[in-house]
């Protein structure tokens, strides 16, 4: 994948543009939005309130021209994604109305997510995940709907870059530029974040869906293998009571598997009471495991230097 930041700049005027946005102070929604543009393509954009120019831009500016928070109409067939038109009702599930980083996310996602070598088959999932995550929040805050928490948001972070009223030298353009710069280091990681996700819960199915038994072997460390595990609908899901895999010191691991979500202190089956606390060759001899490291003394856990070996340990557990 290439660079995907600083590939966006301002230019003044309009037969230069690939983007028209508003001018003065940024707001985090087209500030995110043009950060999903230039993962595409290397964005310039003019920022402008002088309607009668984005009239003019709406039927006269150069060609493949993006307009986003104005317009005053949305339309993706010609690439116009404004929300501030009275009859504008698009709105998310939970009836917040879309704004332009949504509108922008929906129309381009699968194109952005294929620069990040998601599976075709795994896009519309991770689209939903990026939305959830970022974007729905950053809509919220453009609609006035605040947060509950008392950190401060994607949304705060941005307007941050916004000039104060006592700075000596402001320019809105700079600091448009600079919120762009950081939503776009913001996006890309929660996208290959998803990505990453949205590929590990797919190889743990796949493994669920072919596993017999009553523990379940991956040759790499997929993280976060255990939620994919309990939010698995798959009833083999439901009997596993261990899992087998490297760790990062190269040793393999048996894992017991939570009872549930909402109860991860609680697993389905502890190893045998007798292994708490052992290691090396009193765990070895107890267990006829050459190969077994440790076990430890809440019985969650134990660690064998081979594959042969954790494999032996999960079967003398069931």
């Amino acid at each position: 994948m290439k660079k995907m930041f600083n590939r966006a700049t301002v230019v003044t005027e309009l037969e230069n543009a690939n983007i028209v946005t508003h001018a003065g102070p940024h707001h985090a929604g087209e500030v995110m939005a043009t950060a999903m543009l230039s993962m595409l393509k290397r964005v310039r954009v003019f920022r402008t309130n002088d309607s009668e120019l984005i009239h003019y831009a709406k039927k006269n500016g150069p060609k493949g021209l993006i307009m986003i928070d104005v317009g005053g109409e949305f339309n993706p067939n010609r690439r116009i994604f404004d929300h501030h038109q009275a009859d504008f009702e698009d709105h998310y599930s939970d009836y917040t109305k879309f704004s332009v980083a949504g509108l922008v996310w929906r129309h381009y996602s699968m194109m952005i997510l294929s620069k990040f070598d998601c599976p075709l088959q795994l896009i519309v999932e991770a689209t939903l995940d990026v939305s959830h995550d970022l974007i729905h929040g950053v809509d919220a805050k453009d609609h006035g709907y605040g947060s509950n928490s008392i950190e401060m948001s994607i949304s705060d972070m941005l307007n941050l870059f916004n000039p104060n009223w006592d700075d000596p030298n402001q320019d809105p353009d700079e600091a448009f530029l600079q919120a762009v710069s950081l939503a776009q280091r913001i996006l890309e990681k929660e996208i290959k974040k998803v990505v990453s996700n949205v590929k590990a819960k797919s190889e743990i199915e796949n493994m669920i869906a072919h596993n017999d038994g009553e523990f379940l072997y991956f040759p790499m460390y997929i993280g976060g293998w255990e939620e994919y595990i309990l939010r698995s609908f798959n009833p083999k899901a439901k009997k596993l009571l261990y899992c087998v895999y490297p760790d990062l010191l190269g040793e393999w691991r048996v894992q017991a598997v939570s009872a549930a979500r909402d109860n991860v202190g609680k697993k389905r089956k502890l190893l045998p009471l007798g292994w708490y606390g052992l290691s090396g060759a009193k765990l070895a001899k107890l267990t006829g495991v050459e190969t077994a490291i440790s076990c430890q003394t809440d019985g969650v856990a134990a660690v064998a230097k081979t594959l042969d070996g954790a494999l032996k340990l999960a079967q003398l557990a069931i």
